[in-house]
């Protein structure tokens, strides 16, 4: 083993595949030449999409957690990719909401590109208006 990478790379014998629920999710038998790392194998990934449920107390969770961080790198911590991602699963979270949904999205990208911080006292008081009309439903 040569000592020049810090990383041992594998040869996985053909054909590899594998898959969820009966369905495959990627495949060995297709692989392609990759540019990018001098002819290694490429797996081709079939897009699979997973729906759920839009959960109010989880983008409160993810907005609460990106809040904390924001704070915390104004005291020099560097979590900027940590606020970017509970922004991105927050907005994930909010789908069923369309303007909460479409408020954390634009907050993330502010933030994203340039480095703008979230309007926090909007973004709560659309998590407060989905909450109600949660509530009259139940």
């Amino acid at each position: 083993m040569s000592t020049d990478t810090p990383f041992q790379t594998e040869v996985l014998p053909t054909p590899v595949s594998a898959s969820v629920n009966g369905k495959t999710i990627f495949s060995r038998n297709n692989a392609q030449p990759c540019s990018n790392c001098n002819g290694e194998l490429q797996v081709e990934q079939q897009q699979q999409t997973f729906q759920r449920r839009s959960c109010i107390e989880c983008v409160e969770k993810h907005l609460g957690a990106a809040m904390v961080l924001c704070s915390e790198i104004q005291d020099g911590y560097s979590y900027r990719l940590m606020v970017i991602g509970h922004l991105h699963e927050a907005g994930e979270e909010s789908r069923e909401w369309e303007e909460l949904h479409n408020a954390i999205r634009e907050a993330r990208k502010a933030y994203q590109s340039n480095n703008i911080m979230p309007n926090w006292e909007h973004l709560s008081e659309l998590i407060s208006i989905v909450s109600t009309q949660i509530t009259q439903i139940y």
